[in-house]
């Protein structure tokens, strides 16, 4: 009886952890629309400022992998992440063949479908300014469409 006393401390420790943790988080609900096909997977990634767009994954905020096979229809696909309030931008690839990279031409022109939070150009990388929203202390919802 003692052991399993302990155990359950353990366990109610680790509760309180995870939900000290999620109190000052919020939900940003990310839509993707648009989406053409229904192989490969949807990578979203959303960064702060200093770090916008960097390539080396440590520095995305959040993020999330969606495996497109489990998608049903032709509805759009909503990913859920938990951020602090702040300032963010995001972006969407889709990994079309799974390996892990944005592919690009020779001329470095994207072969895979992606878009910015907020944001309609394709012809040059977007400034932060041009994508950034809110997320409040309620969360916030955004969507994300890719161009054909």
């Amino acid at each position: 009886m003692k052991r399993c006393a302990s155990h359950w401390r353990f366990v109610a420790a680790g509760c309180l952890t995870v939900l000290g943790t999620a109190a000052g988080a919020a939900n940003l609900a990310v839509t993707v629309d648009n989406i053409e096909e229904d192989k490969g997977v949807l990578r979203v990634a959303v960064y702060k400022e200093p770090n916008w767009l960097d390539e080396d994954s440590k520095n995305v905020t959040a993020g999330k992998v969606y495996d497109l096979t489990e998608r049903r229809g032709d509805e759009p696909v909503v990913v859920n992440l938990d951020l602090e309030p702040g300032e963010y931008g995001a972006v969407v690839y889709h990994d079309v063949n799974t390996n892990n990279q944005f592919d690009k031409n020779l001329l470095g022109i994207p072969k895979e479908p992606y878009a910015f939070s907020l944001c309609a150009s394709k012809f040059r990388r977007p400034k932060f300014e041009e994508c950034k929203f809110e997320v409040g202390e309620d969360g916030a919802a955004i969507t994300l469409s890719f161009k054909e």
